[in-house]
């Protein structure tokens, strides 16, 4: 018993297991409008009856940012 070590209520508690503990919330990558046309973009690419699935992962990608950056210049 001398090895062990005897738990107290002073003992840290893991914060995750805690709950009078805190919680910071996680801010939003996006504002709602940005959200929407990043969706948009993503749908109208993904949609492209000229392109279709035609087209590699980077490719389509770099065409999403494209549309988003077209509607959203200046990201906030």
């Amino acid at each position: 018993m001398d090895n062990e070590r005897i738990k107290d209520e002073n003992d840290s508690i893991d914060p995750d297991l805690d709950p009078t503990a805190t919680k910071k919330k996680k801010a939003p990558n996006y504002t709602k409008p940005e959200d929407f046309e990043l969706c948009r973009a993503w749908i109208c690419i993904s949609e492209d009856p000229a392109v279709g699935t035609h087209q590699d992962r980077n490719t389509f990608w770099q065409r999403v940012t494209t549309a988003y950056h077209e509607a959203i210049p200046t990201p906030i």
